[in-house]
């Protein structure tokens, strides 16, 4: 755990000492890993490498609700594609039908 958030703090420039400093960047660090592995399992549906009943949205939506992923979200959803982004909106934020 130690050198989990000692990589944290190097990566983030945050002192050691500065644990909600620490606490947040741990969050957005989790926030970013979990939309890259979305995109990544969405580009396998629209590629047609994954079907579409093995998207997990069940899942992402659980891990949504559980994370409070949306500040992150809204700081970070300009660097994926706009279909990506449309359907993080639509299907897992506001729960549309797929």
């Amino acid at each position: 755990m130690a050198r989990e958030t000692n990589l944290v703090n190097v990566v983030y420039n945050i002192p050691e000492s500065d644990k909600e400093a620490t606490k947040q960047a741990k969050a957005e660090s989790h926030a970013t890993a979990e939309f890259f592995r979305w995109h990544w399992e969405y580009l396998r549906v629209v590629e047609q490498i994954f079907s579409d009943c093995e998207m997990p949205i069940d899942g992402f939506r659980r891990e949504w609700d559980r994370a409070g992923f949306l500040q992150y979200w809204i700081e970070q959803k300009h660097i994926f594609d706009p279909c990506f982004v449309n359907f993080i909106e639509n299907i897992i934020i506001n729960r549309e039908e797929s």
